[in-house]
């Protein structure tokens, strides 16, 4: 019989997702207290600053998408089983597997969510650090990006295309 695989645990993505979300308010807090008058809202596939905010009005926003996406990953990992489309349902028939199941979907979806708050929270520290006077360049998007599409690529492979959600028989 096949084992589950069970990496993350639920706790592990629960923490992950709580530290992520940790993360992103301290960056949002310093920026608020030591952050300067207006910061860069857009750059450049150059890191050229296309448009400046007033701090406050981009913390506002910035708020906004964090808590938004923290909701909506909360909740998503929150959805009852009937709702998701999951591969070979008809084998989950045990309430030992349906169990299992959603400590699986749980993970997967806080470790999506902890990977999105991180990419924010990046965002919103580079916009923070240029505000204040540094300076970026062509490197930052791919080096901001890359690792968070990799990441999101291994997690939704592994769930999609992996054996992560094919029960044990």
């Amino acid at each position: 019989m096949r084992k589950f695989d069970v990496w993350p645990s639920r706790r592990v993505g629960l923490l992950l997702f709580v530290g992520a979300g940790v993360v992103f308010a301290a960056v949002w807090v310093s920026i608020l207290i030591a952050g300067p008058e207006t910061v860069p809202g857009h750059f450049s596939f150059d890191g050229t600053v296309t448009r400046s905010d007033p701090t406050l009005e981009f913390l506002g926003s910035m708020a906004l998408v964090g808590v938004g996406m923290a909701a909506l990953f909360w909740g998503l990992a929150r959805v009852p089983l009937d709702y998701l489309n999951i591969p070979n349902r008809e084998q989950w028939n045990t309430p030992e597997r349906l169990a299992h199941l959603k400590i699986l979907v749980t993970a997967d979806l806080w470790l999506l969510g902890a990977v999105t708050l991180m990419l924010l929270a990046a965002a919103l520290a580079i916009s923070g650090f240029v505000g204040l006077g540094g300076e970026i360049g062509a490197w930052t998007l791919p080096v901001l990006v890359g690792p968070f599409l990799i990441v999101m690529a291994i997690v939704t492979g592994r769930m999609v295309f992996g054996g992560r959600y094919t029960p044990p028989i």
